[in-house]
Formats: C-alpha cells, sequence, structure tokens
C-alpha cells in the first residue's frame, strides 16, 4: 500500500499465492500456499475505514493480484463489496484492476467487477502460442493459450483490455 497524495490510496491486494497453472519459472512455486482470508479482510476493512477517516482521501485504487486473484472470487467480490461501501459513504472514487493469467477469467467474473470501476485487467502471455504452450500450461499439463486468447476475445466488448 502506498499513499501517492493526501488525496489518494493505491492499495494492492494479494488475494492467493496459489495458481492454476504451474509454470517452470515461477518465484511462488516453491512457497508456502497464501490465501486471502476472512480474518485478514476484517483487519483491512477495519484499517481502511479509520484511515479514510483520518486523511482527506479522495481516490482508492484496488489492484489485485497473486498468483492467480481468480481464485477464491466470491471472498474477493465480498471485500470489493464492502470497500465500496467505504467509498460511499465516505464520497471517494473507486477504481479496480487486475494482472491475471487469464485462463479464469470469464465474462461473469468480469460483470462481478463492474460495479467497482474496473479500469483494466493485465493478461499475461509468453508469446506465440507454442512458445507459450511450452512455458504456461496448467496443473494438469493443459495446454493454455487458446483459453487465454478466448477470453480476451469476449472480454473486448468490455474495453477493458
Amino acid at each position: 500500500m502506498s499513499r501517492d497524495s493526501d488525496f489518494a490510496l493505491e492499495v494492492n491486494i494479494m488475494t492467493t499465492t496459489d495458481c492454476n497453472f504451474a509454470c517452470s519459472y515461477c518465484y511462488e512455486d516453491n512457497i508456502q500456499i497464501f490465501d486471502l482470508g476472512r480474518d485478514m479482510v476484517d483487519s483491512f476493512i477495519s484499517f481502511l475505514k479509520n484511515y479514510v477517516r483520518k486523511h482527506n482521501i479522495k481516490e482508492l485504487s484496488i489492484f489485485l493480484f497473486g498468483g492467480e486473484p481468480t481464485y477464491k472470487w466470491e471472498l474477493v467480490v465480498e471485500t470489493l463489496e464492502e470497500i465500496k461501501n467505504i467509498c460511499e459513504e465516505n464520497e471517494i472514487q473507486l477504481s479496480t484492476s487486475m494482472v491475471t493469467n487469464g485462463y479464469l477469467l470469464n465474462e461473469q467474473k468480469v460483470y462481478d467487477l463492474l460495479p467497482f470501476n474496473f479500469q483494466f485487467v493485465q493478461i499475461t502471455l509468453d508469446g506465440s502460442k507454442e512458445y507459450h504452450d511450452k512455458r504456461r500450461f496448467t496443473k494438469d499439463i493443459e495446454p493454455s493459450f487458446e483459453i487465454i486468447i478466448n477470453n480476451l476475445k469476449r472480454l473486448l466488448k468490455f474495453q477493458i483490455v
């Protein structure tokens, strides 16, 4: 989390270190799995409420990342709902964004994000289909390139990619 000015706050939320991919180069491959839990969310929401009361925050930017931020999706959306409520109560402009491998980012998840002023999504690819699928495959060793590209095509209608 960083305070960019007296009026803007950017919060990066790591939703999990877990992922649906088994990339050979992943730095999170050998670490203990961490998941955003209800206790952590409650602590963060309490902190955020106090922070915005003490500071003249006008803009709040939430950036979701992980492992794969589309895991534990229900808790992510619940957390964003609570953040949105704080913003509405305090007249704060909320925006959200996310970095994802794009494999699980379907239309429903994008619809879930739209009420939180979803601004952009960064979807990672490793080059051509052949190169990508050799390096970035699912834990079940399934190729991922075509599914990600098809998800991107569906997402274009939202004009956020």
